[in-house]
């Protein structure tokens, strides 16, 4: 089997967190319009913020995708047809005025679940699916779980299956070696998992009428339960779990990094970051450590190897976790340095839970212990500048800290500088104890050089602070 260097694809909600994505080392974005996308509290692009995105992407090298994957009813359709009529013809205007995008200007591609809206786009805008224009994913939404259904949508245009998180690596394996060629296969790798079967939850339509498959879900499994008793109404007893309460639903996150070179060698070639909802810091931070992890076992991969081989075997390959492709503890480390819940590989080595699987995942992806968000580091602030001369940064602010504070500041790159803060001022220079104001601009004194668009974070005082209103767990 010819192995592919897997893309890195990002999750982006905004346009700020856009620029991050592709400045700290995501190969690939992905991100919806205002309506549409299973993300309807993201930021989210307007049309003409849209073919915006595919310019800057364009300028970068790197590949823009767009979601359109909800499950429509009827009064959404006249809506969506205006919407990709809208795209199409901002997308050529685009186009004419910036040689080198995509034809027409458009996304490279667009992410789908429901077979209404494949149609659809293709009469909307006839060039998708066609040579050199924007491709077809199909969402994981559309729970593909077997060759025989990737067939299927490969038939009807479909150039990309984001598969079923279902699946295990055996599955994943066995569904590469019976499709063509010309169909990639994505998974994710990271991040929060919704608890229903592939996404498609009905708990929020039911418990207060916000349609999970249309964008719009409330996230009721992470709601805090207790049970009544029919006799005792009004009298609530806890299902006790810990001092937090208790999440009997609530499923851990998803963490892949550790083993890579199986998800290469199962013919996964795109490893999807989930997000959209998500801060930019932790955007930047996942997506840096990925990048360099995937460089990391990439650049070490020797061909023709045994671990190569293996897939020629009848034997399963992934009955184990694999050692062969060690991750440097500092992208480890990273990870756990963005808010997050218990790590587990969820069903790449078996289904959660079971005799078979239990020992190769740190949890259970289900189990409904220690699911709740780990938050140790706090976000501080964006570099905007740097001067040599007075070796002062320029900084928004966007979390308080204080002189005497132990910080760091990071980059795209490897390495990090952690410091004491001892000089700390205004925008007007004038010396300041904190800075507690949301946004405001300051200026700091480094011990080294930093870049424009370094970030600054420290350790938090509480780490029990759970607390993240930024979490989004529909999948696209």
């Amino acid at each position: 089997m010819n192995y592919l260097k897997p893309e890195l694809l990002a999750p982006v909600g905004d346009k700020e967190k856009l620029l991050f994505a592709l400045e700290y080392g995501a190969d690939a974005v992905y991100f919806g319009g205002e309506n549409f996308s299973l993300r309807a509290s993201a930021g989210n692009f307007s049309v003409a913020e849209i073919v915006e995105a595919v310019k800057l992407c364009r300028s970068y090298g790197k590949k823009a995708y767009l979601t359109l994957n909800i499950y429509p009813h009827d009064d959404d359709v006249a809506h969506m047809r205006t919407f990709l009529t809208e795209l199409r013809l901002a997308a050529a205007c685009l186009a004419s005025n910036c040689p080198g995008t995509a034809p027409n200007g458009l996304p490279d591609a667009f992410i789908v679940a429901d077979p209404g809206v494949l149609m659809l786009l293709k009469e909307v805008i006839p060039e998708v699916g066609m040579v050199g224009g924007s491709q077809i994913h199909l969402s994981t939404q559309a729970s593909v779980t077997s060759a025989a259904a990737a067939k299927f949508w490969y038939d009807l245009g479909v150039r990309r299956l984001i598969l079923a998180r279902e699946l295990s690596l055996n599955e994943i394996a066995q569904i590469r070696a019976q499709i063509p060629d010309g169909l990639e296969l994505e998974a994710f790798v990271h991040g929060a998992v919704c608890m229903a079967y592939s996404g498609r939850c009905l708990l929020s339509n039911y418990l207060n009428g916000r349609d999970s498959n249309r964008g719009d879900c409330s996230q009721p499994c992470r709601w805090n339960y207790a049970l009544s008793e029919a006799k005792r109404p009004g009298t609530y007893l806890p299902v006790e779990e810990d001092g937090r309460g208790s999440y009997i639903m609530s499923a851990n996150d998803l963490c892949m990094i550790e083993h890579l070179g199986d998800l290469i060698r199962a013919g996964v070639t795109s490893f999807k970051i989930e997000g959209r909802m998500k801060s930019t810091y932790y955007v930047a931070t996942v997506v840096r450590a990925y990048r360099g992890a995937i460089d990391a076992v990439w650049n070490s991969r020797s061909e023709g190897s045994a671990k190569d081989a293996d897939l020629n075997t009848d034997t399963p390959i992934f009955d184990r976790v694999s050692t062969a492709d060690p991750t440097d503890p500092i992208w480890i480390d990273e990870l756990h340095k963005a808010s997050h819940r218990t790590f587990s590989t969820g069903f790449f080595y078996g289904v959660p839970g079971t005799p078979d699987a239990y020992e190769k995942v740190t949890t259970s992806a289900h189990d409904i212990h220690g699911t709740e968000y780990i938050r140790g580091y706090e976000f501080l602030g964006i570099v905007s500048g740097y001067d040599v001369g007075t070796g002062l940064a320029c900084v928004e602010q966007r979390g308080k800290f204080s002189v005497g504070d132990l910080i760091e500041i990071f980059g795209p790159q490897k390495e990090f500088s952690e410091f004491i803060v001892h000089e700390l001022y205004d925008e007007n220079m004038q010396p300041i104890p904190s800075a507690p104001h949301a946004q405001q601009i300051l200026y700091l004194k480094t011990e080294k050089a930093v870049r424009p668009l370094d970030l600054l974070r420290k350790v938090k005082e509480d780490p029990s602070d759970i607390a993240d209103k930024d979490s989004g767990e529909k999948q696209s």
